[in-house]
């Protein structure tokens, strides 16, 4: 049987913290970590709080990444800003995960998905701007009519 510690204790089956229409006293169930990062620990142990941590540390790396390539010129300044958009929602939403358990609201993982969907934008610009330069590297390298006779 593998340890509390590494699986969690509740895993997946925190209980909802208060419900009024409970016929308990006070209408409290359960337990609330009231701090995100506390709730993914206890509630998934480290074999699910290590990928949760994980994928903010990837959040900020993409987000350098992308910020770094060059993309189109037209496109530059919008994937700027969408980039430094996303690092500030997400820098408030860890910071407001200290003092509230956020773990299941939905609005994290949109905006992991929304980090995810601006680095394929900007990936796929620089493939596009590194496939125009290619052609135009080759068009004037080698001119279509004044390719060599064999033969003469």
């Amino acid at each position: 049987r593998i340890s509390a510690r590494y699986t969690g204790v509740c895993a997946g089956d925190t209980p909802s913290p208060y419900n009024p229409g409970l016929d308990q006293s006070k209408g409290y169930i359960g337990f609330v970590a009231h701090n995100t990062y506390v709730h993914a620990i206890a509630e998934g142990g480290l074999i699910g709080a290590v990928p949760f941590f994980l994928l903010f540390a990837h959040f900020f790396w993409s987000m350098r990444r992308v910020r770094r390539l060059r993309v189109e010129p037209g496109l530059a300044g919008d994937i700027d800003i969408g980039g430094r958009t996303l690092v500030g929602i997400m820098i408030a939403f860890m910071v407001a995960s200290i003092f509230g358990s956020f773990f299941k609201i939905d609005c994290l993982w949109w905006y992991f998905g929304a980090a995810s969907a601006l680095v394929c934008i900007a990936e796929d610009s620089v493939a596009q701007r590194n496939r125009a330069l290619m052609a135009k590297m080759f068009d004037r390298q080698v001119p279509s009519d004044s390719a060599p006779a064999f033969g003469k």
